[in-house]
């Protein structure tokens, strides 16, 4: 077993291949070697006062990994340089951890397969690096661990089969590569554990028997199918994201089955049809979102989704988002979302919405971001606008609101709940007004009234100026000749002379 003062050298070696090193790491110094368990960063063990944990997330570190010699370090289980711009490749003797994190640097190059002797190894995270794919046919399957992060790099093979032989595995990220080929089936049978599973590439249908299933992220890949009925029995999934791919078709009624969501992401996707709404089983072409009472995050943005807006969203007392945007909605807001205490951005802009903006709004104070855009709204905006203190973001430009903005709300855009919108927030609007610079006019009565008497103002005014000049005219050029006259007048007398 090497002792400690052999431990701090090795630290010491690698701190000065480092080509920046923080004021942090002044602790690190030989002056301090007999003192290496009051290292910042570092913990050793109680009992053998050996190194057992060293945590350099975020440090601020710049260098290579390479130098870094594990031999020494034999009671070594967390090794963590989270988000630091440490590069080079994972060194092949890697030691007996049990938690390995390299996330968010610059690391490169293969794999090693050295990587699976640790056998011990519960947590693995080497995300948002540029690994390649890793040695595969040597890869042994490491039965403990339980968390597994390889998104963000460049692996273009085949999908690893070694993650296979993981079968305790509950979180897998493999979002954002280059995968070739499909995920085998077997994932699905022989990861029974998974509770978090982030994948790119071609799926297959059985991914939505994963019954233990808490978060499925598919976002940023080309999907093309429909959901099908089989996710309502995803009972413990609490975050569905798989925005942006071509999935298409009628959500199904069974999302319904899902009261654990908090977070559901389908925008920029090609769903249509109706937003499930009515629960029961007498009405199979629709359900409720009512009972899933934990939802946080709702986003159905750029699809084809028609109909109404359901009432019974109105009952997500938790709901913080809400994304309808883009879409192709009618009929009103329903009274109901005014319930929707917690909601601070709600987006049903680029739609066909109808009807005056319900004074319910005003019951939102939690409100920051507000887009109801591009819809077909009529009337005055409520007075209870007033009400939403907090937002940030206004947009209810290219509607067919009238009357005068109500004059409680501060002065555009400078103060109260306007004071942060931009001048085009409300153009297009015909029929409002206000005394705004940069706010078009509205095309009301009264305002053909102001609009007529400006063009007989201007219909009298034109001409008069225009005689008046005309005569300036004439009578600067009666003046010229006669001053040109009396000039050369003068001038024969002076030749005379």
């Amino acid at each position: 077993m090497f002792s400690t003062r052999t431990q701090a050298e090795a630290l010491l070696q690698w701190k000065s291949s480092l080509s920046f090193s923080p004021p942090s790491l002044d602790s690190w110094s030989f002056s301090n070697l007999n003192n290496l368990c009051n290292w910042t960063f570092i913990i050793c063990d109680g009992a053998t006062g050996a190194v057992s944990q060293t945590d350099l997330s975020y440090g601020n570190l710049s260098g290579s990994i390479a130098c870094f010699i594990f031999t020494p370090f034999a009671n070594l289980t967390l090794f963590n340089l989270n988000s630091n711009n440490i590069d080079g490749s994972v060194p092949i003797a890697i030691g007996t951890l049990s938690n390995l994190s390299l996330f968010n640097n610059s690391l490169n190059g293969t794999i090693p397969f050295q990587v699976s002797n640790l056998q011990k190894l519960r947590y693995l995270d080497l995300g948002f690096n540029y690994f390649v794919d890793p040695d595969s046919f040597d890869f042994l399957g490491i039965p403990l661990l339980i968390h597994l992060g390889l998104a963000y790099n460049e692996f273009e093979l085949e999908f690893p089969q070694f993650i296979l032989n993981c079968h305790n595995l509950t979180f897998l990220d493999l979002s954002v590569n280059r995968l070739s080929g499909s995920i085998p089936e077997s994932l699905y049978t022989n990861l029974s554990h998974l509770k978090y599973l982030s994948l790119c590439g071609p799926i297959p249908q059985t991914i939505w028997g994963l019954s233990n299933l808490e978060a499925l992220q598919l976002f940023y890949n080309n999907l093309s199918s429909t959901i099908p009925l089989e996710v309502g029995n995803m009972k413990s999934l609490k975050s569905l994201d798989i925005n942006t791919n071509i999935f298409h078709g009628e959500l199904p009624d069974t999302i319904s089955n899902l009261t654990n969501l908090n977070a559901f992401s389908v925008f920029t996707n090609r769903f249509s049809g109706k937003i499930p709404q009515n629960f029961g089983k007498n009405n199979p072409q629709l359900a409720t979102w009512g009972p899933c009472r934990n939802l946080t995050n709702l986003q159905i943005e750029r699809d084809k989704i028609s109909s109404g807006i359901p009432a019974e969203l109105g009952k997500l007392a938790q709901l913080g988002v809400l994304n309808l945007g883009a879409n192709e909605l009618t009929g009103d807001i329903p009274l109901e979302l005014g319930g929707l205490s917690l909601l601070f951005n709600l987006n049903l802009s680029q739609n066909h919405l109808r009807g005056r903006i319900p004074q319910t709004v005003g019951n939102l104070v939690m409100l920051e971001y507000l887009d109801l855009s591009r819809n077909k709204f009529i009337g005055r905006i409520s007075e209870k606008f007033e009400n939403c203190k907090k937002l940030l973001s206004l947009n209810l430009s290219q509607n067919k609101l009238s009357g005068e903005i109500p004059r409680d709300l501060g002065s555009i855009p400078s103060s109260g709940v306007f004071r942060n919108a931009t001048w085009n927030a409300f153009v297009g609007n015909l029929g409002l007004y206000e005394d705004v610079e940069g706010l078009t006019p509205c095309n009301s009565s009264a305002t053909k009234r102001k609009s007529n008497s400006k063009k007989v103002f201007n219909a009298i005014i034109f001409p008069i100026y225009g005689i008046l000049i005309l005569a300036a005219i004439v009578v600067g050029v009666f003046l010229y000749h006669k001053q040109r006259k009396i000039l050369d007048e003068q001038s024969k007398k002076s030749k005379i002379f």
